[in-house]
């Protein structure tokens, strides 16, 4: 399975749950559910599993780890061809 991002322009809107944030360091973006729990959405060439869960995330408030998706971007799961 594979990921494509569609990110838009930024906004100051209020942080509500769920959000997706790209991890400043590597290449993957976590739709969190709240502060510190969050699932890996997207990923491109991270060492991270695509679906990978945690409830330990360093706070997605924290911009210096954490950048957060503009209202209306998107991330679209593709099905692949395993043959």
């Amino acid at each position: 399975m594979k990921s494509i991002v569609d990110e838009v322009e930024n906004t100051n809107d209020d942080v509500t749950f769920p959000q997706m944030y790209k991890n400043n360091n590597s290449r993957y973006i976590v739709l969190f559910t709240n502060k510190t729990t969050g699932t890996v959405i997207a990923t491109k060439g991270a060492s991270i599993s695509l679906g990978f869960y945690s409830c330990n995330w360093s706070p997605c408030c924290g911009t210096s780890v954490w950048t957060r998706l503009p209202a209306g971007s998107s991330v679209t799961l593709v099905q692949e061809d395993t043959h």
